[in-house]
């Protein structure tokens, strides 16, 4: 069976982008969908870019100002189409039609090698950098009112020029760049899918297990959040997932651990209105804490365990049945081995018990062991 094709998303607010991209997808590996919208601002891509995503887009794909914003803030789902500095040279090209100084606009750093361009064409480039779209606008500004008639860049670029009365060129990748920018695309939808699976798996061996379990990020994150802890304290499954740790488990130390790095195991903490026992378990990666997993049981449930436990035993033979009570005598020697036994309950130490065959050598181990501290625990007697 072949693998469904790749959903890729491109966000664009230029048309001559879009179709110039369009023309290098390939319909028999992904589907395209192509979002074109009239930005007048670059983060207003974000909640568009992350919508598609939430609508099962595996990659978003972009260019320019857009693709650099929303590379920095979402993060891997986005591919940013180069642009070279050939594609500049065409662009500065159209550019010069308009004057001979010209704006060329640069998101984050500046572009080097322009002098290059300067001495090719005959020209003077008047650099804009920003990181938003205000000081992107005021750069522009600046510029025509310096008297830069063309500025080079993207959509949004050809927007707040031509509304200052000047001429914008958008710079256009070339079709190594794009092929380029797909393949990427495609490749981090593989991985994606991989985790994805990885995720649904671990997710579903998760869901079988009677405890609850929680993975919390080295930002207190919750990054899995299985039914049984949604279970145990009262939180929608949904409603924690990707979030700040609920604050119905912050005071049971999965805060201090991430800090500390120090586990904690079989802590009996009151949550909610319930007593659990708990374990934090920090993971760490080149001796620093990534996150804590933490997994916990009602301490009901271990008690019920528990009593099970006994029953079982009980049927299978581990219990004392003989008590201090069956021992029986008068004589100075049975006092004395009655108030021997009485002591040696109380101590922790081994005791060696003497006698010949038949003597009741059992009765007096089992009658210590109904004495001490473990009474309530298996008697295991061995021959």
């Amino acid at each position: 069976m072949s693998n469904p094709k790749y959903k890729l998303a491109l966000v664009s607010n230029s048309v001559e982008f879009c179709d110039t991209v369009k023309h290098y997808y390939d319909p028999e590996t992904e589907d395209l969908i192509v979002k074109l919208v009239r930005l007048t601002k670059i983060e207003e891509a974000a909640p568009i870019a992350q919508k598609l995503l939430d609508e099962n887009a595996e990659v978003i794909l972009a260019t320019g100002g857009i693709g650099g914003f929303l590379a920095k803030t979402i993060g891997q789902p986005v591919v940013k189409i180069a642009i070279t500095h050939q594609d500049m040279l065409r662009a500065l090209i159209k550019a010069k039609d308009y004057g001979s100084n010209i704006g060329l606009v640069s998101f984050s750093i500046p572009i080097d090698g322009i002098e290059v361009f300067e001495d090719l064409l005959s020209i003077k480039i008047h650099q804009i950098v920003y990181s938003t779209t205000e000081e992107l606008r005021d750069g522009i500004s600046k510029a025509v009112n310096e008297g830069i008639r063309c500025v080079v860049g993207g959509g949004i670029t050809r927007q707040i020029v031509t509304s200052l009365g000047g001429e914008g060129i958008v710079v256009l990748p070339a079709k190594g760049a794009i092929l380029q920018a797909f393949r990427e695309a495609r490749a981090i939808a593989s991985i994606r899918r991989k985790e994805q699976g990885d995720i649904s798996q671990l997710r579903a061996i998760l869901e079988t297990i009677k405890e609850g379990v929680i993975v919390v990020d080295n930002e207190g994150r919750v990054k899995i959040f299985n039914q049984m802890a949604a279970e145990i304290l009262d939180v929608e499954l949904q409603k924690a997932l990707g979030k700040s740790l609920p604050s119905v488990i912050k005071g049971t130390g999965v805060l201090d651990v991430l800090k500390t790095g120090k586990p904690e195991v079989d802590h009996i903490r009151h949550v909610g209105d319930k007593d659990i026992v708990i374990n934090l378990l920090p993971f760490n990666l080149k001796d620093k804490t990534q996150g804590v997993v933490v997994t916990f049981k009602e301490a009901s449930s271990i008690q019920n365990i528990d009593r099970k436990l006994r029953e079982k035993l009980y049927t299978k033979g581990f219990v004392s049945k003989y008590t201090i009570d069956h021992i029986v005598g008068k004589s100075t020697i049975m006092n004395q081995l009655l108030y021997k036994t009485e002591k040696y309950a109380q101590t922790d130490a081994t005791i060696l018990i003497e006698g010949e065959t038949g003597t009741g050598k059992e009765i007096v181990a089992q009658s210590i062991h109904n004495l001490s501290n473990r009474k309530g625990r298996p008697f295991v007697a061995i021959n």
